[in-house]
């Protein structure tokens, strides 16, 4: 039972981990421009990873732990088709939150959750039966977020953010399907390497990078590189294999909610009762579609 408390503790550490990122990403952009934050946020998290990795390394050997064989093939496909999907996800929901902000930006990213299963869909595999309640959900949300008074009109912070739902959805089914092919960390660890990478022409295309300004970022470029896509990650790897997924999923959908906390908190960010019912109607949304279905008598493909 203590175990089991502390495996959900910690996952929900971890969670407040990436809820308040959200506030670290919208702080980097007072100093640098979002492909630049997003260009040395990947490599921070890349470098830290290679020191677990080491670190890991070293735990095996003097346990001597057997290491899974993988396939190097593997691992450079995945990594590469990851990390471009990462890359994107990342860079449109940087340039998001720079236009809405990070309370509202971490709801509407949340929507991947609901973008897998339809994905899935779409391939023929079994969902939440109340896939469909979720979705009238997520839109009313997106409907009262996005409503000025005198019409509905998609913010274009929206549309960006939107796409980075689109693509975390497809980068989470990739990486689940890679992650039996590869090392979880190693994969990572390419991912984010080739995410950095990808950003860096565009970088210098649409944006100015400047050494002092990212000098003047650092700290929230570390928080998020090093604590949110490192420790966070890694937590992830570890809680999940301990926590029934139900439970894990629950606790991961309460990021969006740590975003607007975190937000209030340390950003000073106010939101109208509209924009608060429609934030309640996407979390509302995500809930639904973590469901257990199992105990629904509904099989899984």
């Amino acid at each position: 039972m203590k175990k089991k408390i502390f495996n959900v503790s910690l996952l929900t550490f971890g969670t407040m981990i990436w809820g308040s990122a959200f506030v670290f990403q919208d702080l980097g952009m007072l100093y640098v421009e979002p492909l630049t934050f997003n260009v040395f946020r990947c490599f921070a998290c890349t470098i830290f990873l290679i020191f677990i990795s080491f670190v890991l390394g070293q735990i095996k050997k003097k346990k001597k732990i057997k290491s899974t064989l993988y396939k190097l093939k593997d691992l450079i496909i995945g990594g590469l088709i990851v990390g471009v999907l990462t890359g994107g996800a990342i860079a449109t929901q940087q340039i998001g939150i720079s236009l809405e902000g990070a309370g509202k930006s971490g709801f509407i990213t949340s929507l991947y959750i609901i973008l897998v299963p339809l994905i899935g869909l779409i391939f023929g595999k079994k969902v939440n039966p109340f896939i469909l309640i979720a979705i009238v959900f997520s839109l009313t949300g997106l409907f009262l977020i996005n409503y000025d008074g005198s019409g509905f009109n998609f913010s274009e912070g929206t549309w960006w953010l939107l796409g980075c739902a689109l693509l975390y959805a497809l980068q989470i089914l990739a990486i689940s399907y890679y992650t039996n092919k590869c090392d979880s960390i190693k994969l990572t660890i390419v991912q984010f390497l080739v995410a950095g990478i990808i950003e860096i022409p565009f970088m210098f295309i649409f944006e100015t990078p400047n050494i002092q300004n990212v000098m003047n970022a650092i700290i929230p470029i570390l928080y998020c590189g090093i604590l949110s896509s490192g420790i966070g990650f890694t937590i992830q790897v570890y809680t999940q294999k301990q926590i029934e997924p139900t439970i894990a999923s629950m606790i991961m959908a309460l990021e969006s909610v740590f975003a607007i906390i975190f937000s209030i908190i340390f950003l000073g960010d106010e939101y109208t009762l509209k924009e608060t019912l429609g934030c309640i109607a996407i979390f509302v949304s995500v809930i639904i579609t973590q469901l257990p279905i199992d105990k629904l008598k509904i099989r899984r493909n």
